[in-house]
């Protein structure tokens, strides 16, 4: 049986902190080191200025200590997502099923042959 190994999509910053925060609250450092686990690779060019923006979107709010720059470019502390957050992580991750899985119709087929190669 063929094995899966790794499936490439393409995902925006925004999304990948989303994902990330949903499981846990980080640091920007450590919120970088896990997003390279899963092999997404997010500069401090792109991380800090949508942290900042989610922040001021009410997806993200500092857990202690956490403070970002007018430039967006600096921060220190712990992120961890607001209900608001939550939520839109949970709207985002039924997103990306649909795209993989295809319709709710058609999902549960969909599992069982992806699982039935994995195996």
């Amino acid at each position: 049986m063929k094995r899966i190994k790794h499936m490439k999509l393409p995902v925006t910053a925004r999304v990948a902190i989303l994902m990330a925060l949903s499981e846990s609250s980080y640091t920007p450092v450590d919120l970088r080191e896990k997003l390279a686990e899963c092999d997404l690779t997010v500069s401090n060019g792109s991380l800090y200025p949508a942290l900042k923006e989610m922040i001021q979107e009410g997806l993200v709010a500092s857990v202690e200590g956490s403070t970002i720059t007018h430039t967006g470019c600096e921060a220190e502390g712990i992120y961890g997502l607001t209900r608001k957050g939550r939520k839109a992580a949970e709207a985002e991750r039924g997103k990306i099923l649909r795209l993989l899985l295809g319709p709710p119709s058609m999902q549960v087929s969909a599992l069982m042959r992806i699982s039935s190669q994995v195996a």
